[in-house]
């Protein structure tokens, strides 16, 4: 007589891993039905920190090059760029002075209508990689990245942060600058 005790045992353990594959892929596709899947990926999602340009783990990291007007830094390239308050993206070309090297800038302004000439305050990411959105931002979203390249007359500094303000008079303007600045240095 032939044992067929072994086919018997494959039989059984055949059906018990396409059980368990079965369950964990209604388990799986179930997480989507209820939104877990989203819940989880966002659990991670970088988030702008107190100084409102950078995660946390960034903030206070910064150094006063020119003090009140620009902060330097020496981040990991490709560390995200948050837009500090809602207004208009922009996107231009900065070259500096002494050594005549130029740098894609991204920047953030307000202004009632997205007239750059009438803006009231801004805040410049050199060098920084753009990442394409509407010209339209509000606070938090994502407006660039941190670039490779350094900015030599600027000390070493992978990404240097300035804002910009034509008229400081405006009490919310006032109220912005100095807590802006403090919260990126050191």
């Amino acid at each position: 007589m032939i044992d067929y005790s072994w086919k018997r045992t494959l039989l059984l353990i055949s059906i018990i891993l396409i059980s368990v594959a079965t369950l964990l892929f209604l388990l799986f596709n179930r997480s989507n039905i209820f939104g877990l899947s989203e819940k989880l990926s966002s659990f991670n999602k970088p988030e702008p920190g107190s100084c409102l340009v950078l995660e946390e783990k960034y903030c206070h990291s910064g150094y006063s090059i020119i003090k009140g007007a620009y902060v330097g830094f020496k981040l990991p390239p490709g560390t995200l760029l948050f837009a500090p308050f809602d207004g208009w993206k922009k996107v231009s070309t900065a070259t500096f002075l002494k050594s005549g090297e130029r740098y894609t800038r991204v920047g953030v302004f307000v202004s009632p209508d997205g007239d750059l000439e009438k803006t009231s305050l801004s805040v410049d990411f050199t060098p920084a990689v753009n990442i394409p959105t509407a010209k339209a931002v509000k606070k938090g979203e994502v407006v660039g990245r941190v670039s490779s390249t350094t900015v030599s007359e600027a000390g070493d500094y992978n990404l240097v942060v300035g804002a910009g303000v034509p008229s400081i008079t405006a009490p919310e303007i006032k109220s912005f600058i100095r807590p802006f600045y403090e919260n990126l240095l050191k």
